[in-house]
């Protein structure tokens, strides 16, 4: 699990993340990646709507999975960066772990290479 520093805690980063961020879009979920405002850390969301999964139950297992999928990535290059991730598929949870990982990796490179271009 991400560690709790490393979350959201309140809506205004949020908005500012739905503002301001590069997207990369991928099959099963997007990135949004920005500039954030503590330069030492990095911050992490996961965002699941019930268009997804009516069942809170299926919900919350995509979502610790993507965030355990996050916390075994090179987190270096994330740090001063705020980061949301929004799934759209349920097969996030028959999805292998190690697919699960590749492609988080994948577009998270992506988006951080945005993100750096575009500052």
């Amino acid at each position: 699990m991400l560690a709790r520093q490393n979350r959201f805690h309140g809506p205004q980063g949020l908005k500012r993340l739905y503002k301001r961020s590069n997207i990369v879009r991928g099959s099963l979920f997007s990135v949004r990646i920005v500039r954030g405002v503590d330069s030492g850390g990095f911050h992490a969301a996961v965002v699941v709507s019930k268009k997804v999964s009516k069942s809170a139950v299926v919900r919350n297992r995509i979502r610790r999975r993507v965030y355990e999928a996050i916390s075994a990535q090179d987190l270096t290059r994330l740090a001063g960066y705020d980061v949301m991730i929004t799934v759209f598929q349920d097969s996030v949870t028959i999805l292998a772990f190690g697919d699960l990982k590749n492609e988080i990796a994948r577009q998270l490179h992506v988006a951080h290479k945005q993100a750096k271009s575009q500052n």
